[in-house]
Order: C-alpha cells, then structure tokens, then sequence
C-alpha cells in the first residue's frame, strides 16, 4: 500500500475447530488514497482444516502496480501498465512454494460484476497487463490465491488506481453550498459545520470535496474526503470584526470544480472588543478577500467617523462595472461583496471615496 512500510499481509495459522471443516478469517485496511479518493482493502483468508492439522492461507509477498517500471497507483492510455504479485504456498512446516492458482479481476469503482485479467505465471510471480480500451475513471483491483489444498486468499482494493486522462474527460457539475449561509455570524468559540450538496459527476467517478476558507490572516483549504460536510474549530483562527468567505471544490480526479457560490460568514465583535477597537485616523480599504477569485469576493472599509461613501469596481481600462456601496455610513467596519462571477478574466480596481479621502486596490478575476 501506498505509504506504508510493508506489502505484506500476516501470516496466519489456525488450529482446527472441532465442528468446522471451513473458516474464514476477514482483515480490512484504510489509510491510502488513489488521487484523493479514500481507499480499503479487504483481505479474506479462507482455510479448509483437516483433523490435527495447522494450515495457512496463501502468503502474499508483494502486489505492486506499475506503468512501465514506475510504481503508480495512475495508468494512462498506450503505456505498458501491469499489476504484478509474488504469493507462496506455506505448507506445515512453513517452507515456501509457489501457489497453484493465482488470478487478477477489475471492475468499475463501486461496480458489482468482476472481469477477469488474463493472468501470465512464472514460479511464484503472477502477472496481468492492464486493458487499455477502458473509459476514464477509478477501478477496483481483485487478486485470488489458492493452494493445492484449497485453501485460498482473496484480495480487493476499492479503489486499486485511477486510469485515463483529463483529456475526454467530463468534469463534474457545479454544486450549491448549504450552511452557513451567506451573511451568517459565526461564534468561534463554537464548533461550525460547514455543509454543501454532492455534486453530481456525468462520467460517475467518485468526488472528493475541500473546503476553503479565506480572509484576514486565514487562507486554509480541509480535505473533506467523500463527505458533504466538514466541522472546523475556529477558535484561534479568525479575527472578531471581520468577515470570512468559504468555498467548496469537486475533484473527480482529473478536474476540478468550485461551487456556484462563496459565501460570506461574520465574525461579530462581543461588547469588550467593541470598548477596545480603536479606529483609524483616516478612512481604511482592506485587502478584497479571496483573491484571485472566482466568483464572489468581500471588500472591507473602516470609517474613523461618520460620512457619504461610494465604492466601485473598475476594469483596466477605467470603465466601471459595479457600484458596491452608495450613501452615509457610520463609523466602523463595513463590507460589500462583488460577484464576479459575469465578468471576463483578469486585473480589476475598486475604489472608496469617502468624503474627501479616495482609496484605491486591486484584486484578479480567474476561472
């Protein structure tokens, strides 16, 4: 497996019960991923027992997937791609031999019927080339061991690998995000859970999500695995007085896909910060927030006392494209989203005049 020490499964000695002529034993595994798709494996050991006898399951040495002589859990289309296994016979006095049958099977991820791999052996080597004419997308690998005395081991990995390219590939659909929704105050002191809809994916491959959260001192991204919601303590993390925006994005291991929207959360002031902010001198524009974007983005001004404002956004060449804000405004922190999410790619300016005082930044529009 990936990121582990040993390839191996234990070796197992079972002594005879007294009615069973059969037994199985189940091991299962997590702890790997295929490009961000959570992985398991299942191993069942399967022992027929004869009377006053020990005996083993086939010992699996090594299963290893490759393109060419690189380990890869990512096979693409033409390249010389194989899985190959070393398995033995462990007969009572545990000497070695090579098993009596050794055969691959693939499926679909999440599929239901096995298709056998055309299995090649040599001593105790078993190898089978992988099919090239199979659709994008992640599959499940399947190896069964049996020695002479019937005694078997049957091995899947849900998902085994990833096979294709981002070329003919469909990317998922976009998604809406769910809670908290856009505008709501947060207690950091409470744990949030964010939550969004599973996006649905035209080829069928299985998506992961991450969860981005953005603004002031915090631009962190949570891998939120196969699940539609993730829960986040934001304690320590986000500033009082400030407002923070959050995004999802799809991977169906090729492409990527944000969700149609970016909401805004606060973070309210409680009445003992409120005593000790202290305003500035002249009017303040913040930092827009994400940026680069790719469809919503907050801007934060701060007023040292009360007065008219305006805040627009400009394109490079001077033409206006929003007014964000317009009319009085208290003394304090306030902010106004733009949705980018019509306009073409690129650099924008937004600009606060407020009174006398004219403020100007610039963020980047993306795909």
């Amino acid at each position: 497996l990936r990121g582990t020490r040993s390839n191996t499964l234990p070796l197992l000695v079972l002594r005879r019960p007294p009615e069973a002529r059969r037994h199985e034993v189940v091991f299962s595994a997590e702890g790997y991923d295929v490009r961000g798709v959570p992985g398991r494996v299942t191993a069942r050991a399967g022992m027929v027992l004869a009377d006053g006898e020990d005996r083993n399951p086939p010992y699996l040495a090594l299963l290893r997937l490759s393109s060419g002589e690189r380990p890869t859990d990512a096979f693409a289309p033409g390249a010389d791609n194989r899985v190959t296994a070393r398995a033995f016979d462990v007969t009572g006095d545990e000497t070695l031999g090579p098993v009596a049958s050794a055969e691959f099977y693939y499926r679909r991820w999440g599929g239901e019927e096995w298709t056998p791999l055309p299995t090649t052996r040599q001593d105790a080597r078993a190898e089978a080339r992988w099919p090239g004419g199979l659709a994008p997308g992640f599959y499940d690998l399947r190896l069964r061991l049996e020695d002479s005395a019937g005694n078997a081991l049957d091995l899947t990995a849900e998902p085994a690998l990833r096979f294709g390219t981002a070329e003919g590939n469909t990317p998922p659909a976009p998604f809406a995000l769910r809670a908290p929704g856009d505008g709501a105050a947060l207690d950091p002191g409470v744990q949030t859970t964010f939550a969004w809809d599973a996006a649905v994916d035209p080829d069928g491959d299985p998506l992961t999500y991450r969860l981005r959260l953005s603004g002031p001192g915090l631009d962190t991204t949570f891998a939120a695995g196969t699940a539609t919601t993730h829960t986040v303590d934001l304690a320590g993390r986000v500033d009082a007085g400030h407002s923070y925006a959050w995004h999802v994005e799809a991977s169906d291991g090729f492409s990527v896909t944000p969700s149609a929207q970016t909401f805004t959360v606060q973070i309210p002031i409680s009445t003992r910060d409120e005593e000790a902010a202290v305003l500035p001198e002249a009017p303040v524009l913040e930092a827009a927030y994400p940026s680069p974007t790719a469809g919503r983005t907050t801007i934060a001004f701060v007023l040292p006392a009360p007065e008219r404002v305006r805040l627009e956004v400009f394109d490079v060449l001077g033409r206006r494209r929003a007014v964000l804000a317009e009319g009085p405004f208290a003394a304090g922190r306030h902010t106004a989203t733009w949705d980018a999410g019509t306009s073409p790619t690129g650099l924008y300016f937004y600009r606060l005049t407020a009174g006398a005082a004219v403020r100007t930044r610039s963020l980047l529009r993306v795909r």
